[in-house]
C-alpha cells in the first residue's frame, strides 16, 4: 500500500522564518524545492509502513542535529567573548573554563579567531542540515498526518532550532506571528552575517595591530578566520538557493 493521503496546502509559506532572515530553498529545477521534491519522490515509491519508520528515524536524527547546532553556536560565542577578554588583558591573567585552568598567552590570542571561524562554519553546516530535515519532515508529515498538518500541529513536534532559531515556527498573520518573524529576521541576520563578519574583521585588525603584520601565526589565524566565514556564507547560500541536477 502506497502513501496516498493528499491535502491541499495551507497556503504559501511565509518568506521569512526560513534561514533566520529570509525565505527560499534550493530547487531541483522542477518548480519544487530540492529536498521537498526528493521527499515526494521517495514517498511515491514506498509503503505507508516504510514512510512511518523513516519519519521516526528522521525525527531522531533531527534532534541530534539540533543539539549539535546548539553546542557549536554557543561555543562560537564563548570563543568570541574569550578573545575579546584576553586580547586587552595582561599576559599573566589566569582563568578557568569548564574546570580547566588556562593562562593568557600570545599563542592563545592568535588561535582563537581561527577557532571561532571553524565553529561558525560548523554551525552553518548544521543549520543547513536542520533545514533539510525540516523540509523532508514537512512533506512526510503532510502525507501521513494530513489533518494534523492542516492544523499546523507539526510545528509543535519540531526539535528546538538552537540559538539561531532557524526554520519555520509561526503560521498566520496575527500580531504574535508577526512579532516572531520580526525577531527571527533580526536575530538570524545578526548570527548569520553581522556578528561573524564583524568579529573576523575586528579580530584581524587587533591581532595585526598588536603583533604586527609580519607575525606568521597571526597572519595564518587571520586568513583562516576570514576563509571560514566566507566559506560558511557561501555554503549557506548554495545549499538553500543553489541548483542541483
Amino acid at each position: 500500500m502506497h502513501v496516498t493521503a493528499k491535502m491541499a496546502h495551507r497556503g504559501p509559506e511565509p518568506v521569512s522564518g526560513r534561514f533566520g532572515s529570509g525565505g527560499g530553498k534550493r530547487t531541483g529545477g522542477q518548480g519544487m524545492p530540492l529536498y521537498d521534491r526528493k521527499a515526494q519522490e521517495a514517498l511515491d515509491g514506498i509503503s505507508a509502513e516504510e514512510a512511518e519508520k523513516y519519519l521516526e528515524e528522521l525525527r531522531g536524527s533531527w534532534e541530534e542535529i539540533a543539539r549539535a547546532l546548539s553546542r557549536s553556536t554557543i561555543s562560537y560565542f564563548l570563543v568570541v567573548a574569550l578573545f575579546e577578554l584576553l586580547i586587552g588583558s595582561k599576559d599573566d591573567v589566569e582563568f578557568t573554563v569548564v574546570g580547566f585552568q588556562f593562562s593568557n598567552s600570545m599563542t592563545l590570542q592568535k588561535v582563537l579567531p581561527a577557532l571561532a571561524g571553524y565553529l561558525y562554519f560548523h554551525s552553518i553546516t548544521q543549520a543547513c542540515r536542520w533545514l533539510a530535515c525540516e523540509d523532508v519532515f514537512g512533506v512526510f508529515f503532510k502525507e501521513l498526518r494530513p489533518h494534523l498538518y492542516q492544523c499546523d500541529l507539526e510545528l509543535i513536534v519540531k526539535p528546538a532550532a538552537g540559538p539561531w532559531n532557524v526554520g519555520t515556527h509561526y503560521y498566520g498573520n496575527g500580531h504574535i506571528s508577526n512579532l516572531g518573524y520580526g525577531m527571527q529576521v533580526i536575530l538570524g541576520s545578526l548570527s548569520l552575517a553581522v556578528v561573524p563578519v564583524a568579529f573576523a574583521a575586528q579580530s584581524s585588525y587587533l591581532l595585526i595591530d598588536k603583533f604586527g603584520g609580519t607575525d606568521v601565526l597571526s597572519l595564518v589565524a587571520v586568513s583562516l578566520s576570514g576563509a571560514f566565514v566566507v566559506a560558511g556564507l557561501v555554503y549557506a547560500v548554495l545549499d538553500r538557493f543553489g541548483s542541483s541536477s
